[in-house]
């Protein structure tokens, strides 16, 4: 009896360790939900990362335009993307990772000695069914520390999907939905925005319960902090997943009329 008893707590505590490794993510319903950031988000739900491996090299003009920045993003696995967001009270460049600013109750990145700083969110469908479509919008607000000259190649955000946990799995989203409509050494009165930024991913096939995981990609730009770099702020990103080849509500209503009248023909004849 005492070995059994011994092997059922080991088989216990087996159970427990494997559910605690598993990391949640945040759930998409069915009608999609909103990030508001109105706590510090868990690391399981938003986390970072910082490019210096590729393009080679640790500068900022390692990244310079769409293609590179999509070679540098190809590099990192969705799973590597781990490091948690740290808590701020001001919008620095101090942190080659993404930052959370509990008094905005914002999250934001402003790379600095790296190649690009990454933010992702790690979303599972709960929407109970498969879906093809993935729509994203989010709010993009724009600070700059110590000038009024936008000194970034790429500003904003490259913002990606990937359904299948791999490295080479960024699918980029649609090109001039996700920058912020800045020009490169342009004088520009900061903040700039909250803009509304979104785009569409059709065709998909993203299975009930599976993982996904969408990430922003912001370049570390040829400027300094005194001299113009940019602050790219995130708020109210909202996930919605849906299938386009799922009959409409009307539809259904019309076909259940259907079959009741048929029924109903076929009762009158016996």
């Amino acid at each position: 009896m005492r070995k059994r008893r011994v092997l059922a707590l080991i088989g216990a505590a087996s159970a427990m360790a494997l559910t605690g490794s598993v990391q949640a993510a945040i759930s998409v319903p069915a009608g999609g939900i909103t990030e508001q950031f109105n706590t510090l988000p868990s690391n399981s739900n938003w986390s970072s990362a910082t490019s210096t491996a590729t393009p080679a090299g640790s500068n900022a003009a390692a990244i310079t335009n769409d293609t590179l920045a999509n070679q540098a993003m190809a590099a990192i696995a969705p799973t590597s993307i781990t490091t948690a967001l740290t808590s701020v009270t001001a919008y620095t460049a101090a942190n080659q990772v993404s930052q959370y600013h509990s008094t905005d109750q914002r999250i934001f990145t402003f790379p600095t000695g790296n190649n690009a700083t990454i933010v992702m969110a790690t979303l599972t469908n709960d929407t109970g069914a498969s879906a093809t479509n993935l729509d994203v919008a989010w709010q993009l607000t724009n600070v700059a520390s110590g000038s009024t000259t936008q000194n970034e190649e790429l500003p904003g955000h490259r913002v990606y999907y990937n359904l299948t946990g791999l490295a080479n799995g960024w699918v980029p989203a649609a090109a001039g939905t996700f920058n912020t409509g800045l020009v490169n050494g342009a004088a520009i009165t900061f903040p700039v925005g909250p803009q509304n930024k979104s785009f569409s991913a059709t065709g998909l096939s993203v299975g009930a319960g599976s993982t996904l995981y969408v990430a922003f990609l912001d370049d570390n730009g040829a400027g300094s902090a005194t001299t113009g770099e940019l602050a790219n702020i995130l708020d109210n990103v909202s996930f919605t997943l849906s299938d386009a080849s799922a009959p409409e509500p009307a539809t259904l209503g019309l076909a259940s009329i259907v079959g009741f009248g048929l029924l109903a023909r076929r009762r009158n004849k016996v």
